[in-house]
C-alpha cells in the first residue's frame, strides 16, 4: 500500500462494440490532463469487445516517476509540448479476470481504495445508463450481466462506509450516462457520495471534457497545499465547492456544442444527503393522485399535466417538479381532490424549487439544497429541473413492478407512488373496443352481439402488470393492440420488425418527422448516446418489451415545445450573464424568465 495522498479519483468506463472506440479520446484526454503530486488518478476500462478483457491505469505514473526526478511533482497540462501520449504505457492492471459488471465495479473501487489511499475520493461512471425500472446499468456484452439499482446503491454505499471508517470522505459520484438523475437513484446512494452529478435526458461519449475536469481539479488542490482552506469547518468548504462547480460547469458548457448538430441535454448536481426531505411531500403526493383518478374531471387534470410535463425515456421518466408544476396549473379547483393535489405539489416542489439568485451574485445556500444546479441546452429538455420520477404510460410488467419494490425508494416514499401507477394504469385505460353489432349463427341458433363483444374481451391477453390491467394500447404510439398473436393478425406498430422504426435508415422505414418542415424528429439521431441499446446485453428500454422496436435511437420523446429564443439555459450566473429564458407553454409573448 503507497502513502495516502490527499485525493484518488477514479473513471470507469465501460464500453461495448457501439461506444468503446469513442472512448479511447476519453483515456488520452485523461492522460493529457497531467498530474499533480497529491493525486491519484485510475482508470478502470473494459472495452467488452474484440475479446480484449478489462485493464486498470494508474494515469501518468511513468511520466510522475520522470519529471519527479528532476524536481518537478506537479505537471499540469501538456503546455507547448505536441508529443501525442498513450495510455497503454500507465497500464498498472493489464488483462483483469472476466468479472460481472457488479463485480467489476466492486472490484475496481477496494482495489483504488486499498492500493491508492487517499483522503478524498470522486468516481465517474460512464456506460449506458436508465437504470430505473430497467435495472441493467453498464451492462456486460461479454456474459450478459448488468447492475441493477439495488446492487448500485449497495456498492457505492459500502465504498462510502469504508472511505468514512479511515477518516476520509467520498464527496463525488458522476454518472456519464443517459437518464441517471432521477428520485429512484438518489435515494438508492444516500449514504455513499455526498453528491451526484447526472443528466435526466441524453449523455453522450465525448460532451463530458475528462481534460479540462482533471486540470480545474488539480490547480485547485494546488492552489491550497500549502494554505488551510477556509471554512474548514463547513460542508462543503471552498476547495470542495470549486471542484464540484467546476465539475458541473465545464461538463455542461463542453456540451452544449451538441446543439450545433441539434441535440439537446442537461446536467444536474443534487445533494443526496438532503434526499429524505422528500419523503412525506412525495407520500402526500403519491395518495392525492390516487384519490384523484377515481374523480372523472381530476383524472383528466392528471393526464393532461402528465402529457406536457417534461418527459425523458420514451416517456417512461418525467421530470418531477415539472409534473408539479403543471398539475398546479390545472387543479386549480376548489374541490376537494384537486386542492390536495395542488397542495401536495407545492410542499414537493418547495423541496425542489431551487434558491433564486440575483445578478452576479452566487446563490447563498445552494449546497444546502436537495436540487444544488441543474442546467439544460436546447428544446427537448427545457423544462427539466433536476429529477425525474418513473412515471410511465401504461402498467409495468410484474417484472418491473416486483424490482421496483426492492428499491430503497420503496420503503419511503415508492410504495405509495407504485400504488399510484397501478391505479393510474387501470382507471385510464379505454374499454375495449367491442365488435359491430350483427348477429351469429351457431348452431342454427342466434347469438346477439352482446354475447360475441363479451366472448372477445376474453380473449384479449391481460397485461402481466400487478394491476391486472389490460395490454390493449401503447400510449406512445397511438397503436391499438387489437391482436390474437397467435392468429397471426396484425400487431402494434412497437411490435413490427422494422416498420416504423426511426434507426434503421438503410431499410427505408418511414420516419416519424417531416424533414421538410424543419420540425424536429422524435427520435435523436446519436448513435454513441450513453443507454442500454446493445441487443446482445439484454438491457432493453424499461416498459416496452419489443425486441427492436425502438432501435438504437428511438428512446426519447421530443414534445411539442416551443423553441427557445436562447438554447443555452444555466441555472446560475456562471460563464453567461443572464439566466435565460425557458418557453412558455401558454401566454402572449411565448417567452418567461426563470
Amino acid at each position: 500500500m503507497s502513502e495516502p495522498k490527499e485525493w484518488t479519483i477514479m473513471f470507469l468506463l465501460a464500453g461495448d462494440s457501439g461506444i468503446s472506440a469513442s472512448m479511447i479520446s476519453q483515456l488520452k484526454a485523461i492522460t493529457d490532463a497531467g498530474f499533480q503530486r497529491d493525486t491519484n488518478v485510475l482508470v478502470y476500462f473494459d472495452p467488452n469487445c474484440n475479446g480484449i478483457n478489462a485493464q486498470v491505469f494508474n494515469v501518468n505514473s511513468i511520466r510522475r516517476e520522470s519529471f519527479k526526478k528532476k524536481g518537478k511533482a506537479t505537471v499540469i497540462g501538456d503546455g507547448e509540448d505536441p508529443y501525442v501520449r498513450n495510455i497503454s504505457e500507465d497500464c498498472h492492471r493489464p488483462g483483469l479476470t472476466e468479472r460481472s459488471a457488479p463485480e467489476s465495479l466492486h472490484w475496481f473501487l477496494n482495489y483504488s481504495r486499498m492500493e491508492f489511499p487517499a483522503k478524498n475520493y470522486m468516481l465517474f461512471l460512464c456506460g449506458h445508463g436508465g437504470v430505473v425500472a430497467n435495472d441493467k446499468f453498464l451492462p456486460d456484452s461479454d456474459d450478459g450481466s448488468a447492475i441493477t439499482l439495488p446492487g448500485l446503491g449497495k456498492i457505492l454505499r459500502s465504498f462510502g462506509g469504508h472511505v468514512r471508517a479511515d477518516d476520509g470522505e467520498f464527496h463525488l459520484v458522476g454518472f456519464h450516462s443517459c437518464s441517471m438523475s432521477s428520485v429512484e437513484l438518489a435515494y438508492e446512494l444516500q449514504g455513499s457520495a455526498r453528491f451526484m452529478i447526472g443528466t435526466q435526458g441524453y449523455a453522450f461519449p465525448g460532451s463530458w471534457p475528462y481534460r479540462q475536469l482533471l486540470k480545474k481539479i488539480f490547480r485547485a488542490i494546488s492552489r491550497y497545499e500549502h494554505q488551510p482552506v477556509p471554512d474548514p469547518d463547513v460542508y462543503p468548504n471552498k476547495l470542495e465547492r470549486e471542484i464540484l462547480d467546476g465539475v458541473q460547469d465545464l461538463s455542461f458548457y463542453n456540451s452544449v456544442d451538441f446543439w450545433l448538430a441539434g441535440f439537446s441535454s442537461d446536467i444536474s448536481i443534487c445533494n443526496l444527503d438532503k434526499i429524505a426531505a422528500l419523503d412525506s411531500a412525495l407520500q402526500n403526493l403519491a395518495r392525492a393522485l390516487t384519490a384523484g383518478v377515481d374523480e372523472p374531471t381530476t383524472k383528466g387534470y392528471i393526464l393532461r399535466a402528465h402529457l406536457e410535463s417534461q418527459s425523458y425515456w420514451a416517456e417512461n421518466y418525467t421530470d418531477l417538479y415539472d409534473l408539479c408544476d403543471r398539475l398546479t396549473e390545472y387543479c386549480s379547483s376548489q374541490d376537494r381532490a384537486p386542492r390536495e393535489i395542488r397542495n401536495a405539489c407545492t410542499a414537493v416542489m418547495d423541496q425542489l424549487r431551487r434558491e433564486p439568485f440575483k445578478e452576479g451574485e452566487e446563490p447563498k445556500g445552494a449546497y444546502d439544497r436537495l436540487i444544488v444546479y441543474s442546467d439544460f441546452f436546447g428544446p427537448a429538455y427545457q423544462y427539466s429541473n433536476g429529477l425525474s420520477i418513473y412515471f410511465p404510460w401504461r402498467a409495468p410488467s410484474q417484472t418491473i413492478l416486483n424490482g421496483y419494490s426492492k428499491y430503497r425508494f420503496h420503503e419511503k416514499a415508492g410504495a405509495a407512488w407504485l400504488k399510484f401507477l397501478n391505479e393510474y394504469a387501470e382507471k385510464t385505460q379505454r374499454e375495449v373496443r367491442s365488435w359491430p353489432s350483427i348477429v351469429s349463427q351457431t348452431n342454427g341458433k342466434a347469438r346477439p352481439a352482446d354475447v360475441i363483444a363479451a366472448t372477445a374481451r376474453t380473449a384479449v391477453v391481460m397485461h402481466s402488470g400487478k394491476s391486472g390491467a389490460l395490454d390493449r394500447s401503447d400510449k406512445s404510439s397511438g397503436a391499438l393492440d387489437r391482436s390474437d398473436k397467435s392468429s397471426g393478425a396484425l400487431e402494434p406498430s412497437d411490435k413490427s420488425s422494422g416498420a416504423l422504426e426511426p434507426s434503421d435508415k438503410s431499410s427505408g422505414a418511414l420516419e416519424p418527422s417531416d424533414k421538410s418542415s424543419g420540425a424536429l424528429e422524435p427520435s435523436d439521431k446519436s448513435s454513441g448516446a450513453l443507454e442500454p441499446s446493445d441487443k446482445s446485453s439484454g438491457a432493453l428500454e424499461p416498459s416496452d418489451k419489443s425486441s427492436s422496436s425502438l432501435g438504437l435511437f428511438g428512446m426519447t420523446v421530443i414534445k411539442n415545445f416551443k423553441n427557445p429564443r436562447n438554447a443555452v439555459v444555466t441555472s446560475r450566473p456562471k460563464g453567461h450573464p443572464w439566466s435565460g429564458p425557458r418557453s412558455q407553454r401558454n401566454g402572449t409573448n411565448g417567452y418567461r424568465q426563470t
